[in-house]
């Protein structure tokens, strides 16, 4: 469990129960330093909700009539409502010794990622992250993230692979070890610049002592505008180099 000095109030977006209830099942990673949510900004509402018109206007037009529109409607908006608020559910936590990722809908929980972990050289943030895969898929890079339809920003990192892991307890004499992880490219997507989530990175990094993390914030902002060509990846992603084939 990590120590120290209060951490004060989170930045970033609201502290809610779930929130709170998750940094306290992972006391190991200790305070809550940044909360960074990627929740639908009002435009994706505004979509969904013309979607749910033009089908009511075509029930009414084609086979149906205004009372099926009316009855049919209703549950299309309350669906797709749930939907956005699933996908809206993204978050990822800076905490002083990781972060947690993932989404923080009911019956899900997020994954802990520690510091350890973190290649801090490979702190970016970029723009149009849709086009990582494409760059990434031909240079032996696993690449896996969150995002939804309304994100264009996103803040990457390398997951470092992890050394061979020991049989659990309990588990039959004599097993192999857990072959190690291979590096993966993470990354987290916002709808907003993500200024704020680096810099609450750079601090947490810089104060957990993580080999490069010296200048993260310097280095990754402002955010790269990726190419999606696999030519520019060293250029536009230069954190990793290490870690190509």
């Amino acid at each position: 469990m990590i120590s120290g000095a209060s951490t004060g109030a989170p930045t970033g977006g609201r502290v809610t129960r779930k929130i709170r209830a998750t940094v306290a099942r992972h006391p190991e990673l200790g305070g809550l330093l940044h909360v960074e949510s990627n929740t639908p900004p009002a435009g994706a509402y505004l979509v969904t909700a013309g979607v749910i018109l033009v089908f009511a206007t075509g029930i009414v037009l084609g086979n149906g009539d205004l009372v099926d529109a009316l009855v049919v409607a209703p549950i299309w908006a309350v669906l797709a409502a749930l939907v956005l608020w699933f996908i809206g559910s993204e978050k990822l936590l800076v905490l002083q010794g990781g972060i947690l990722v993932g989404s923080f809908a009911p019956f899900l929980h997020p994954s802990a990622v520690t510091y350890a972990e973190v290649d801090a050289r490979s702190v970016d943030a970029v723009d149009r992250f849709t086009r990582i895969p494409r760059m990434t898929a031909t240079n032996g890079v696993s690449a896996t993230g969150r995002g939804a339809l309304w994100s264009r920003y996103a803040v990457v990192f390398v997951q470092q692979p992890s050394v061979a892991a020991p049989p659990r307890p309990g588990a039959p004499e004599g097993r192999a070890a857990q072959p190690p992880r291979r590096a993966a490219l993470r990354w987290f997507a916002t709808k907003r610049h993500p200024d704020a989530l680096v810099q609450a990175l750079d601090r947490a990094l810089d104060r957990a002592g993580a080999p490069g993390a010296a200048g993260v914030a310097a280095r990754a902002l402002p955010a790269t505008v990726l190419s999606g060509r696999p030519e520019d990846v060293l250029v536009q992603l230069p954190g990793l180099r290490p870690y190509l084939r």
